[in-house]
């Protein structure tokens, strides 16, 4: 056996002694599972699922589940046993970040396919880590899903999210059909110096659901960090959002997020992720939001790679010109890790990676006329309350400044092309945009507006978008 790795029954968390035993309270309904610890990797199943976990729901699902769940596992052995394969974790690594893949339909599988899976198989990351909504209430529609994203050639260490959930269940039992594909709800797993904690904020409400940790899963995120060294990186991530400062709605943030910063809020290197939100949004937390750590917390919410929910004018490709209610393309995230520090990267699918700005507003040919009423809109796909933007027409300087706003572009795609986008679907206001007044002076002919974004963290983007004046 392996000394000194952690196990937990999504409560109590031991770790084995010097022959890889362990023991644990028992319960019924709950999933026993090991964290894998550094320079080890679990075994994976055909669809490069990690299986480190046994499941004791000794009667099994309830009968009244709309999706089968879990089929009865009766007594426990007297020893669960888990397999962990010796292999060194890399010094830097790289992490695939999805939010929302959320297909719900056969045809919308097949647009992930075409549109996700065929543009990034084969990228150099370590693991995959989707972040909930893997699917569109549609649960039957895991196993094809589960073959789909084996492809990727990465481990998948999935996230629950909202549409993941049988709401015909109960806060246990609803979750249990994701259980029975992907394993437990809430777990966590480390590479290196960095220990990830797949989260489950999604709290059943009647028929509908909140974000919240809950009592059990705030115990487990504690008792966990007894067993973890001060100074390691912590990266959690959730489905909705910790914060989000677009709404107030419990749907949108995670209503006991003080109850989980007073946790971490002593840690030096924390980043949390999300998505649910179907847009784009690098935050620093603080004050405001409950976070009173010695420097403010990132949480960055990494878009969909279904955009609006796969809607969109198709393309020659056969799957639709994706874009997010925020204007962003659909696209994914990167994160680079070594020990000493972390870059998250927004790579946009079917477009070069360097597409990191748009130019919103103005774009063709605009009169004369119009130019007063025509402001000049720029998003910078990563951008924040840190970043800084240039945008200069003709060699002179256009002041700008960050906007809340919807994306103008964004706007004129859903006038147009309102039929491919389902009725309930409307624009996100959003702050990464940045907004300035356009010259009246200029005359009849063709200019170019170029912009420079230089991020937080130094990285400098470019963009420039060609116009016509017109009398």
């Amino acid at each position: 056996g392996v000394p000194g790795v952690l196990v937990s029954n999504q409560r109590e968390v031991v770790e084995t002694d010097r022959d890889g035993r362990y023991y644990l309270p028992l319960e019924e309904n709950m999933t026993i599972f090991v964290v894998k610890p550094s320079d080890y990797r679990f075994p994976l199943d055909e669809n490069n699922l990690p299986q480190f976990y046994y499941h004791h729901f000794p009667e099994g699902s309830p009968d009244d589940l709309e999706f089968a769940g879990l089929e009865p596992t009766g007594e426990i052995p007297d020893r669960v046993n888990f397999p962990l394969i010796s292999e060194e974790d890399p010094s830097e690594f790289d992490v695939m970040v999805i939010g929302d893949p959320q297909p719900q339909t056969h045809e919308e599988l097949d647009y992930m396919r075409d549109g996700f899976v065929s543009e990034v198989r084969g990228e150099n990351y370590s693991f995959a880590f989707p972040l909930g909504d893997l699917i569109y209430d549609e649960l039957d529609l895991f196993p094809r899903y589960n073959e789909l994203m084996a492809q990727l050639g990465l481990p998948v260490y999935s996230v629950i999210g909202n549409h993941d959930m049988d709401y015909a269940g109960d806060q246990v039992h609803a979750k249990d059909n994701f259980r029975s594909h992907f394993g437990p709800n809430y777990y966590a797993f480390t590479y290196g110096n960095t220990h990830f904690f797949s989260i489950d904020n999604i709290e059943v409400v009647g028929d509908t659901y909140r974000g919240a940790f809950r009592e059990r899963q705030l115990e487990w995120i504690n008792n966990m960090l007894e067993h973890i060294p001060q100074e390691d990186r912590l990266v959690f991530g959730s489905h909705i959002p910790i914060y989000t400062p677009h709404s107030g709605s419990e749907r949108l943030n995670t209503v006991d997020r003080e109850e989980f910063f007073a946790l971490i809020e002593d840690r030096p290197d924390v980043l949390t992720l999300a998505a649910h939100t179907h847009t784009n949004e690098y935050n620093f937390l603080g004050p405001e939001q409950g976070w009173e750590g010695e420097k403010p917390l990132v949480h960055i919410v990494c878009g969909a790679i279904c955009g609006a929910w796969w809607g969109g004018l198709e393309l020659p490709d056969g799957y639709p010109y994706n874009l997010q209610p925020d204007g962003v393309p659909a696209g994914y995230f990167g994160v680079h890790f070594n020990d000493d520090e972390y870059q998250a990267r927004f790579i946009p699918l079917a477009k070069d990676p360097a597409f990191q700005i748009r130019v919103s507003s103005p774009r063709g040919t605009i009169s004369r006329e119009e130019l007063p009423d025509t402001p000049l809109v720029i998003n910078v796909f990563l951008g924040s309350e840190k970043t800084e933007v240039k945008a200069v027409i003709d060699g002179e300087e256009i002041p700008v400044e960050q906007t809340v706003r919807t994306d103008p572009f964004m706007e004129r795609v859903f006038e147009e092309h309102e039929e491919y986008y389902r009725g309930w679907i409307t624009l996100n206001q959003t702050e990464h945009i940045w907004q300035g007044e356009m010259p009246e002076n200029l005359s009849e002919g063709t200019y170019s507006i170029e912009v420079q974004a230089t991020l937080h963290d130094g990285r400098v983007f470019r963009e420039q978008q060609v116009i016509e004046i017109v009398e």
